[in-house]
């Protein structure tokens, strides 16, 4: 219930301001530490204008694709030809060419989306993905989804048992199984080869 949910984040949240006290009695206990001095990454103003001319126009129309791969695409191949044609201007200012592009290209993005209310895959802010899914697509794991095109295998047996008799999911099937972490990328290596416990599609139901 959401009277439940709401006291379980009141008691995290007494419990979290007695620890912020004890860190602030900490420091004012042993004195607080100056501040660290790091080194900063400012653009000059001379490059983040001139490749603000150079991508005037450009950069709302290479970011916006609705496929992800020749979005990217354009993306790079307009990085290429900016650093091209500054190169001569600021010869040892490749560093911060980039990190100027890369931030002319956030901002058309954001302009995009808070103006335009368009996404750089076309969607507007109120439209989500087309999505189709299916579970129970692998009948060797303990459980297996599809979803669109990319397949997620889970497996609730030891570590010691995902893997039998040193055979592991052909590199076809190890493609699309992913690693039990919550930021769900694939892998294409094996559980054989890798120190982190990744699932393999071959793995017999324990």
């Amino acid at each position: 219930p959401e009277s439940t949910v709401l006291e379980a984040l009141r008691l995290a949240h007494d419990e979290i301001k007695r620890l912020v006290e004890f860190q602030l009695h900490i420091r004012e206990t042993l004195g607080a530490k100056p501040p660290m001095d790091y080194p900063k990454w400012a653009i000059a103003p001379e490059i983040s204008e001139a490749v603000h001319e150079a991508v005037a126009g450009k950069a709302t129309a290479a970011a916006r694709n609705a496929d992800k791969a020749t979005r990217e695409a354009q993306i790079d191949a307009l990085k290429q030809q900016v650093a091209g044609q500054l190169a001569e201007r600021f010869p040892t200012g490749g560093g911060e060419i980039g990190r100027a592009f890369d931030s002319e290209i956030k901002k058309a993005v954001r302009h995009a989306i808070l103006t335009e209310g368009i996404r750089p895959d076309g969607r507007r802010t109120d439209e989500i993905r087309q999505i189709w899914c299916k579970v129970g697509v692998l009948p060797r794991t303990h459980g297996s989804a599809l979803f669109t095109s990319a397949t997620c295998t889970t497996t609730t047996s030891r570590p010691s048992r995902w893997v039998r008799r040193g055979r592991c999911a052909p590199r076809a099937v190890a493609r699309s199984v992913t690693e039990p972490w919550p930021s769900g990328r694939c892998t294409t290596s094996c559980p054989t080869t890798r120190r982190s416990p990744t699932w393999c599609a071959s793995s017999p139901r324990s």
